[in-house]
């Protein structure tokens, strides 16, 4: 049984028109749906808007974060990033010039060194393309089950870390 793709796409809201075109290219070209909060018309029937962005990202299977010079300030990227591992999403940061003329060069903070950066649609797509391949934890994990053997039990097995680690090694990071 295959489980529906849906990419959570965490952002400041200052980048909320920057996820809205992240939303609207990945739905276009790889048919995935996505969550944008600021396209969510029932969160504001949410008395707690944390419930709502939980329950989403429950329902959700990725987070794709978009990070910019304002994502520096936010409070809930690093929540939604932990949520999301906690839950065993695959996870990816995609980094956005806040001017289109000059490449990212961002001191990030420290809590996304660990996760694959994306500077550019050939590195989206690598992220987008690496779900299409591996859409679920129960294919991700069969294949690192097999790959080590019995050495390892599948439930030892991380299915966010697997893909972290499976997209940069693509990004050659």
């Amino acid at each position: 049984m295959s489980e529906e793709i849906q990419i959570f796409i965490s952002h400041k809201k200052e980048d909320e028109k920057k996820a809205i075109k992240l939303s609207d290219y990945i739905e276009e070209n790889f048919g995935f749906s996505t969550y944008v909060d600021v396209l969510d018309d029932k969160i504001h029937e949410y008395e707690n808007v944390t419930e709502r962005i939980v329950s989403q990202l429950r329902n959700s299977t990725h987070l794709l974060v978009v990070f910019s010079e304002h994502t520096k300030k936010s409070m809930w990227v690093p929540f939604e990033l932990g949520v999301a591992y906690e839950r065993e999403e695959g996870i990816g940061v995609y980094i956005w010039p806040d001017n289109p003329y000059m490449l990212p060069d961002y001191d990030l903070p420290e809590y996304l060194e660990e996760f694959p950066k994306m500077k550019d649609t050939y590195g989206l797509n690598k992220y987008l393309n690496l779900i299409k391949e591996k859409p679920n934890k129960q294919k991700l994990l069969l294949e690192a089950k097999e790959s080590l053997g019995f050495t390892k039990r599948a439930a030892e097995i991380n299915y966010a870390q697997e893909f972290i680690n499976e997209l940069k090694k693509r990004l050659g990071q």
